[in-house]
């Protein structure tokens, strides 16, 4: 889990900083460039909140999942006692 974390973070900081290159070796006024800059890091912030979202939702489910299983085993575990 650790390692996706490493990963997703260091792929952030890869997109971010491919798009600031791009942007900044572009021919455009400052005042386009730094909207084009602007509109970068939102995508970026939204795309990453998507995903920490949808990770969140399946951790909570996952965890759903193993509450269900843990009673079921408790409850077999008090019809044998």
């Amino acid at each position: 889990m650790e390692n996706n974390n490493k990963v997703l973070l260091a792929f952030g900081i890869g997109a971010l900083t491919g798009a600031l290159i791009g942007v900044l070796f572009a021919p455009d006024k400052g005042t386009a460039t730094r909207e084009k800059i602007r509109s970068a890091g939102v995508k970026l912030s939204d795309n990453i909140k998507d995903k920490l979202t949808k990770g969140k939702n399946k951790l909570e489910s996952t965890r759903e999942e193993l509450m269900d299983k843990l009673d079921a085993v408790d409850e077999k575990i008090r019809e044998l006692v």
